[in-house]
């Protein structure tokens, strides 16, 4: 009963476009990154985006509104802090959901050729962020209308 009232929830919030949002789960790839900064590259959300992993959903992660700030880099992404934690929900089973708030953001690759375009990270240990999930072709077509990008990197 409790997913199903939470998923409800995250639909409300952002996710009207189920398919859209749908992303792929790839947990804990550790990235060593260097300190970067330049005001002129961040990523802007303009509304909730909540994105549920798969057709029969065991997890989601919500993002708010709001400008993502270039914090780090490696050679192949750009790191955007999120102005707030982000909201991780993980469900073993109906009745068992558990919500975690971390700090990261949304990592974007530098080109075309990376196996992963977009991605969202949380803070690793040291120098290094660890890749959460990975987004799919749905989350980077919303780009326009539900958040943009000033890297100067086509999508």
């Amino acid at each position: 009963m409790r997913l199903i009232a939470l998923f409800t929830v995250l639909a409300l919030t952002g996710c009207s476009d189920q398919s859209a949002y749908t992303y792929n789960k790839m947990m804990n790839e550790s990235r060593i990154v260097q300190v970067a900064t330049d005001v002129k590259k961040n990523v802007i959300v303009t509304k909730v985006i909540s994105l549920m992993d798969g057709l029969h959903p065991t997890g989601a992660v919500t993002m708010h509104a709001g400008t993502f700030t270039l914090e780090a880099e490696d050679s192949e992404y750009w790191y955007l802090r999120s102005p707030t934690p982000l909201s991780f929900l993980e469900c073993k089973e109906e009745k068992m959901c558990n919500e975690r708030k971390l700090p990261g953001g949304i990592m974007i690759g530098k080109s075309q050729t990376g196996a992963t375009a977009v991605g969202i990270y949380t803070d690793g240990a040291n120098s290094t962020k660890v890749m959460a999930w990975k987004l799919g072709p749905g989350f980077i077509d919303l780009q326009g209308k539900d958040w943009k990008q000033n890297l100067l990197v086509p999508h």
